[in-house]
């Protein structure tokens, strides 16, 4: 017969178990990526496809627009506007603190509004309004100033580390290695993902992607995703805001219009990407989804006066993929043979060249960059080669104070004209020669409840909405 201490005990002990087993589960639902790098530095301002995913998940925006339509704030216990767009008045929420400890506090949010304000434009006032609030004012109306402020690249956040910032997200990193990044959940929840841990994918092996338990394979290229995961996930068409350019970085114009004339658009893609067969053609930089883009295929003509500019000539290709290199080969060896242009082909694996694509000097002339964006934001598809560290060495100084006045410019269909000559801009002077938009069915597990498609971009998805 059990005493009455020992059916306490019992019961203490079951308790326990399930107590223990219940607050495990609660903390090791895991969310895991692939990624076909991992960044070096997660920074708003090192705008990565990779970073662009983690920022999503360990920054918050001043503002969002999840309907597309109404504005909305988390960071902000209330906020409000003139009816002409030329005052602004935002109250932050001071009990919001950064995993640094670092409040969101009245004083930090004024030199946060001031610092993102003033990139914004010089003309604006911010100044106290009482009640912990803030103003600011422009001389005339700025319809874009709301846009601008909910734009991921002008979060508020801190540095961590020299490479790292905190943001006011749902998760902050917690690891960060060569091969592998972590990131957790501030407030755990009990039917969400706790944890994310993005792995390197040229670290591990296809063979590890069950054990890991992989959940996002979107991030890889399409032809790397294993047959069961498109068997046994949710699936859906996906057209991205990403488009895949050739960068001809060198100033001699002539060779870069002997480069953008000569290099065919579908066999020099083909080339560069021989297992994908369904391209979707864009004329520019800018992808359709982003007012100021065209749909076809670039203009070119190869004719003689080309050639003779690019006979004799080497140019330095860095290739960042390992399945195209006798493709690649083949295709120059046609280039060299009908143009007389010698294309030098240097393999890197991923990692290496995007720790090399902002080093001077360049170690390329030639070059396939991926740019994406989260929104249809025009700046984040021009930034990269316009803005302050832009990856040509000579960017076009006419192109360049046309994209400053788009930057300044907030009504939509100026914006969407300025950026349409822009983009064009960049083609027309031929230090981009577009391939193709990115468009690849997205891949999610069928264990998530509240799956919602065409909901602001698949590929880039908030994590911390997930539920079982």
């Amino acid at each position: 017969m059990k005493t009455l201490s020992g059916i306490i005990g019992t019961g203490l002990i079951g308790a326990f178990l399930i107590w223990f087993v219940s607050e495990y589960a609660f903390t090791s639902k895991t969310w895991s990526v692939l990624l076909s790098t991992i960044p070096a530095r997660i920074s708003t301002g090192s705008m990565t496809n990779s970073v662009y995913y983690i920022l999503k998940q360990t920054h918050e925006p001043l503002f969002r627009k999840d309907d597309g339509q109404n504005y909305s704030s988390n960071l902000l216990k209330k906020w409000d506007r003139s009816v002409d767009w030329s005052r602004y008045t935002f109250c932050p929420d001071a009990e919001l603190a950064f995993e640094s400890g670092q409040k969101f506090s009245l004083e930090f949010f004024r030199e946060y509004l001031l610092g993102v304000t003033k990139k914004y434009t010089a003309a604006a006032v911010v100044a106290d309004s009482g009640n912990g609030c803030l103003s600011v004012r422009f001389p005339a109306p700025r319809v874009g100033y709301l846009a601008y402020l909910s734009s991921y690249s002008n979060a508020p956040h801190v540095n961590i580390t020299e490479n790292v910032e905190s943001g006011l997200g749902k998760y902050s990193v917690t690891d960060m290695a060569k091969n592998k990044i972590v990131l957790a959940r501030k407030k755990p929840v009990r039917d969400g993902y706790n944890k994310i841990v993005l792995y390197g994918m040229s670290a591990i092996s296809p063979k590890e992607y069950r054990s890991l338990d992989i959940s996002d394979y979107n991030q890889i290229s399409s032809f790397d995703i294993p047959e069961w995961v498109r068997r046994d996930y949710f699936s859906f068409d996906n057209l991205k805001l990403k488009s895949e350019v050739l960068i001809v970085n060198t100033p001699d114009a002539e060779l870069r219009e002997a480069v953008y004339n000569c290099f065919d658009v579908k066999k020099f893609r083909s080339a560069f990407i021989p297992l994908k067969k369904d391209f979707h053609d864009i004329r520019t930089v800018l992808p359709l989804g982003v007012p100021g883009a065209e749909g076809g295929l670039p203009e070119q003509l190869c004719d003689n006066r080309l050639k003779r500019a690019a006979r004799g000539r080497t140019l330095t290709f860095c290739n960042w993929s390992g399945d195209n290199r006798e493709t690649l080969k083949a295709y120059f060896d046609e280039i060299r043979i009908r143009t007389g242009l010698n294309i030098k082909l240097v393999n890197y694996e991923p990692s290496e060249l995007a720790a090399l694509i902002y080093k001077k000097p360049r170690a390329y002339d030639l070059l396939v960059v991926m740019v994406s964006a989260m929104k249809s934001e025009h700046k984040d598809f021009l930034e990269a080669f316009l803005g302050a560290n832009s990856v040509l060495d000579f960017p076009p100084a006419e192109v360049k104070m046309r994209y400053k006045k788009l930057l300044q410019e907030d009504a939509p269909q100026k914006q969407a004209d300025l950026a349409r000559q822009v983009a064009q801009g960049l083609a027309n002077t031929h230090w981009l020669l577009t391939l193709y938009q990115g468009n690849d069915t997205v891949f999610y597990p069928k264990k998530i409840n509240n799956l919602v498609v065409g909901k602001d971009f698949m590929e880039y998805p908030e994590v911390a909405d997930f539920r079982w």
